[in-house]
């Protein structure tokens, strides 16, 4: 239905690494061609790859475990480009902890603010 319709401002904030098919989600959204998208509050993997990790919830916020996908970045960013040129980026003041055995490390939290082409 959205087809149809003519869309300003598309907002992805914090959703697309939680979504069981998340390039399916990426590319539903760009199929909208909104003049403008903002992804906000989006974590990646730097790595050549996807990666599916789980996601422990701390209790004070409240208890759960959620699976999450960490995009990769180059994927990610090449897909977008596509239809979307970056008007800026935006580091969001999220970060994830990754653990990986004995080694840890963070996940940066990224967004923008793109203008379709």
């Amino acid at each position: 239905e959205l087809q149809n319709k003519k869309i300003n401002c598309l907002l992805m904030s914090a959703s697309i690494n939680y979504v069981d098919v998340p390039y399916k989600y990426l590319e539903d959204m760009l199929s909208i061609d909104a003049k403008y998208l903002i992804v906000d509050r989006t974590y990646f993997n730097f790595e050549y790859r996807n990666r599916i990790s789980i996601e422990h919830v701390p209790e004070s916020i409240y208890k759960a475990v959620y699976p999450i996908t960490l995009l990769n970045f180059d994927e990610f960013t090449k897909k977008i480009g596509r239809k979307y040129q970056p008007i800026f980026n935006m580091p969001a003041a999220d970060s994830l902890p990754l653990l990986e055995g004995n080694m840890a490390r963070i996940v940066p939290c990224l967004g923008w603010l793109l203008k379709h082409n």
